[in-house]
């Protein structure tokens, strides 16, 4: 038997459905005493998955996670357990509580509000507004996998299997949970270790009777297993996939509406709440969300395909994927929240006037507290998969008007807000895509970013197939 033990916590929030709460929308999962859990049906979903994408063994994701086909049945090899919250000290929170402990962490619920806006109109549907609960970055979880074969031994190439699948839990390459399109559920390891036990030998089976609780191994818990290097994902399918950093800057006073706990002005700035281990805390953080940059893309990129006489609800539709009915497909493209670092932002007073006497009209006095921070860092993270030729067209145009300043977000963008560029463009192109983190494959070729005769085919192959 195989154990493998981890510590994870969040980098972006974190959205596991299931939850019971009439008053939101779309509440997390919680545990019997109202904590915050990742299911192990959901973990076990998301690694086979993986799996899938990532091994060519033929056979072995039926192996490891079983399957069910008439009466051709298969028991999963692997074990996952829910995805236990832990303390700021590190216990989980349900040993405290059956302890009898006080438990410090808070708990929210911690809500987002969304809206949706029409692609011809650009104002709300009826009927768009919604909000999700989130579990929010900072948040640690212990996470027990174990691989056990019943009655028999697992054979190498198992084993082999299943400490990949570590290797790349521990990396950080599976995200957790729903909403990754919004680049929800990133997660890092803190701590990852493996342990073989023997259950034919006494020795292997008193270990396994004497295994210390979790998160952690102690000494003397059998047998260390080395986990692999992680390798970088492979992208099997055909098209352009690809994960990209852009080093933003804002040049304009910026805020995207949203829950804020400072409550400073009748117009504020969407905060994230942290949770601090280290403080014991939680640290409210400004905050671009994913959802609205991708939305921002989303628009630009059905105006395009207009402008060059395609059919854009199609083209946006295979991009950002769509939901009718029993039919829909998952969006290509995923963009994480920006977790801004500004200090203090601006308190600025609007009051709007009667166009006919000249005056202030009647209640129209109002405030807002934009960011408002000269050359305030803006790092977008983005992630494509199995983009058309067309498709990576249409949303590379979306990206070079973001770099260039022509595509603002959030609110008050017709009033100069929300003006973001690429950090360098001052000094040209050339310099600025030197700021650029790039890993990108198209039809099982690896990009070499610093091949230019590669990037120039590349461009004249996408460019090459205009509608």
């Amino acid at each position: 038997m195989y154990v493998a033990r981890f510590i994870l916590e969040l980098q972006t929030p974190l959205h596991c459905g299931g939850g019971e709460d009439v008053t939101q929308d779309q509440p997390v999962s919680r545990d019997a005493f109202g904590f915050w859990r990742i299911p192990g049906s959901s973990v076990a979903g998301i690694l086979r998955g993986w799996m899938r994408d990532q091994t060519d063994i033929r056979g072995v994701e039926s192996r490891l996670f079983g399957k069910q086909e008439g009466v051709n049945c298969l028991a999963s090899l692997i074990w996952c357990e829910d995805a236990r919250l832990l303390d700021f000290d590190e216990v989980p929170v349900v040993e405290k509580v059956m302890g009898g402990q006080e438990v410090a962490i808070p708990q929210g619920p911690y809500i987002r509000d969304h809206v949706r806006l029409g692609l011809g109109t650009e104002v709300a549907e009826e009927g768009g507004k919604f909000d999700e609960e989130i579990v929010p970055p900072g948040a640690r979880f212990a996470l027990e996998l174990r691989l056990d074969a019943w009655e028999k031994a697992a054979t190498s190439e198992e084993r082999e299997v299943f400490c990949r699948l570590c290797a790349a839990l521990a990396s950080g390459h599976i995200r957790l949970g729903g909403k990754r399109a919004s680049g929800y559920g990133r997660v890092r390891s803190l701590y990852a270790a493996c342990r073989h036990f023997d259950l034919d030998t006494e020795e292997g089976m008193i270990a396994w009777l004497n295994l210390a609780p979790a998160p952690r191994f102690a000494n003397g818990d059998g047998r260390e297993v080395a986990l692999p290097d992680a390798a970088p994902p492979q992208w099997r399918g055909e098209g352009l996939s690809a994960d990209l950093e852009l080093p933003l800057t804002c040049d304009a006073p910026l805020i995207v509406g949203g829950v804020n706990v400072r409550d400073e002005a009748d117009i504020i700035c969407l905060m994230t709440p942290c949770l601090d281990y280290a403080q014991k805390r939680v640290e409210p953080r400004y905050t671009l969300p994913g959802s609205s940059l991708r939305g921002v893309l989303r628009h630009r990129v059905y105006r395009v395909a207009e402008a060059l006489d395609m059919d854009a609800a199609v083209c946006v539709n295979g991009l950002f994927g769509h939901a009718s009915g029993a039919e829909g497909a998952a969006g290509k493209v995923c963009v994480e929240d920006v977790l801004l670092t500004a200090g203090t932002p601006a308190h600025l007073q609007h009051v709007a006037i009667d166009r006919f006497t000249g005056g202030a009209l009647s209640g129209a006095l109002f405030d807002e507290c934009p960011l408002w921070q000269d050359g305030l860092e803006v790092p977008l993270r983005l992630e494509v998969r199995e983009l058309t030729d067309t498709e990576a067209r249409l949303l590379l145009h979306a990206l070079l008007d973001l770099a260039e300043g022509a595509l603002p977000v959030g609110n008050g963008v017709n009033r100069g807000n929300g003006v973001l560029r690429l950090r360098g463009m001052e000094q040209g192109w050339r310099k600025a895509l030197e700021n650029v983190r790039c890993d990108a494959m198209r039809q099982g070729e690896r990009l070499d970013r610093h091949d230019a005769s590669m990037c120039r085919r590349w461009l004249e192959d996408i460019e090459g197939d205009r509608p």
